[in-house]
């Protein structure tokens, strides 16, 4: 048979798909023993399974053939091992026509290659289906308006004609790109390359994604072009607005600025040299007070020594005819060792001690308004508080916070302070004193800047026993001052009353403990319910814990309610 008879679409094609037969798996051309050949995919869609065969006989068993095809032309059934369309062979003849076809297709392309339709354009797709004998050239608007005349036309293996040719297979053009190596590769390249061009995609396919990929970096880019724009001219706005009138506006700012700190620092120096003298007249009188105490009980425990030598020098009789009248009435008090201690200071402070330390108290410069008229006084005998109020000068800015702090002159633990209080209240409560103690207050202020100066220190205020804690919904505590022996009494809250009955009263219980200095008694008094509906509820236990809310020492159940 001639070359040429050979090169017709029944030959170069399956006449069931009407595809091109080529080196891929599904269309690789495939002979039957009848002599018709097809497509790999669609003898697979042929394939019949086993079906058992009775040859006959009544007493022999069916037996089972091997798959088989019909052929679709002659209609002849072949037998085959396995149902798989690979068992048949090759035709090779048809194999060699295919590569000696696309070899003078590829070969027979130039870098001048013009439309063979219109004459004009340059060439940018071959097909191998509209003349089975030679390749045809289109250019893309020819090439559309060819192969959308018919389902025929469509069908047309077509492919894009590059200019570029391999630089193994010189007269082979490329067909295939490697983005790892970024080069051009072949068809016959790709097919001997294995994993060395095992990433390479057509040249379209690869361009398509470059392409998207470009196209993302170049907006990416235009972002950044589009953000330096807008710096561009924010800096060129500011460069323009950065006139020589600007810069001697804020010269003549910064004078005046420091001019009202010249005034600041005078009048804080004035404040500060004043509260210098105040801390000074302060302590002098509080060493002033001390010695006179000191005086009178060194007074009192001369004369108590003269009478204690005058009585031991006299006979038994008179001695105990005087003990009683002279000991029990007159000096019993002054021999007590305590009563002695707490005449004698136990910390005279010095008037210059500390004096860095009270200086950085004060406040610092353009910092919160000085508070005034601060007041200090013992709330009622319900619990163990202070309340302290002050008043700010009329016309200052409102402070963003207050602290209180507290001093005593005893070298003891001081009440829970300092204490920040928050928002424009001019007032706070102040806790957690120790009985027996005197104690002086002070106040500032805080700005955005910084705190300001403190105010003149209060008249010292003290508490002493007995302690009555109420009902005010808070914890309390007492700090003890010293060792000894110490009665608590614990009463729980009455029941509230009804319309027709009363509520029934608390528990009370009382103990003495021997407890140490510094011990804190944690209490919490109950609270009388209130009568709702005609019924009231039982009143709240009270309960005395130390040091700690779970090391209970007293617990007073609150009374019944009424109905």
């Amino acid at each position: 048979m001639a070359l040429d008879s050979m090169q017709k679409p029944g030959v170069t094609e399956c006449s069931i798909c009407t595809e091109a037969f080529d080196e891929s798996y599904d269309h690789t051309p495939r002979a039957l023993p009848c002599g018709h050949t097809f497509c790999t995919k669609c003898l697979g869609n042929l394939v019949d399974f086993p079906r058992p065969i009775c040859d006959g006989v009544r007493d022999n068993p069916p037996t089972t053939t091997g798959s088989f095809i019909r052929c679709p032309n002659c209609c002849v059934m072949h037998s085959i091992s396995r149902p798989d369309p690979t068992v048949l062979p090759l035709n090779l003849a048809v194999v060699d026509i295919i590569k000696h076809h696309v070899t003078k297709v590829i070969q027979s392309s130039s870098d001048s290659v013009v439309c063979e339709l219109c004459k004009d354009c340059e060439a940018e797709i071959v097909c191998t289906g509209c003349d089975p004998n030679q390749p045809v050239h289109f250019c893309a608007r020819c090439d559309e308006k060819e192969h959308t005349r018919s389902i025929f036309t469509q069908r047309h293996k077509r492919s894009p004609l590059y200019r570029t040719f391999c630089s193994v297979h010189t007269r082979i053009r490329v067909t295939f790109y490697s983005e790892r190596k970024a080069v051009f590769i072949c068809q016959q390249c790709q097919s001997e390359g294995g994993v060395e061009h095992d990433d390479c995609k057509p040249i379209r396919d690869a361009a398509k994604q470059l392409r998207q990929e470009t196209r993302e970096r170049n907006k990416n880019v235009g972002r950044v072009v589009e953000r330096c724009n807008h710096t561009q001219q924010t800096l060129t706005s500011a460069i323009n607005d950065l006139l020589p009138a600007s810069c001697n506006a804020a010269k003549e700012k910064v004078k005046e600025t420091f001019a009202d700190l010249a005034g600041i620092l005078k009048l804080r120096q004035e404040q500060l040299m004043t509260r210098i003298d105040e801390e000074y007249k302060m302590r002098k009188e509080m060493l002033e007070n001390q010695m006179e105490e000191l005086t009178k009980t060194l007074t009192n425990a001369k004369t108590h020594q003269e009478k204690f030598a005058e009585l031991d020098g006299k006979n038994d009789e008179d001695f105990l005819r005087f003990y009683h009248l002279l000991v029990q009435v007159h000096i019993t008090d002054a021999t007590e060792e305590s009563t002695l201690n707490s005449l004698v200071p136990q910390d005279i402070p010095l008037v210059l001690e500390d004096c860095s330390g009270n200086l950085r108290s004060l406040g610092t410069v353009g910092g919160g308004t000085t508070p005034t008229n601060l007041t200090v006084a013992p709330c009622d005998n319900r619990c163990n508080l202070f309340k302290l109020q002050w008043s700010m000068p009329e016309g200052s800015d409102d402070p963003e916070e207050f602290c209180v702090s507290g001093a005593t002159s005893a070298n003891f633990p001081t009440c829970t302070l300092p204490k920040v209080v928050s928002g424009k209240s001019l007032w706070c409560f102040v806790d957690n004193f120790v009985p027996g103690f005197n104690y002086r207050f002070r106040i500032q202020s805080r700005n955005k800047a910084s705190w300001g100066t403190c105010s003149t220190p209060t008249p010292e205020v003290r508490r002493d026993f007995p302690i009555k804690v109420g009902y005010t919904r808070l914890v309390h505590r007492v700090v003890l001052p010293e060792d000894g022996t110490y009665h608590i009494t614990a009463k729980g809250a009455k029941g509230g009353n009804a319309r027709e009955s009363k509520g029934g009263h608390g528990a009370v219980v009382s103990a003495t403990f021997l407890l140490k200095a510094r011990d804190t008694l944690i209490v919490l008094s109950g609270g009388k319910s209130e009568e709702f509906q005609g019924t009231s509820g039982g009143g709240g236990g009270s309960f005395v814990a130390l040091n700690d809310v779970c090391n209970l020492l007293l617990v007073a159940g609150g009374g019944g309610g009424a109905r």
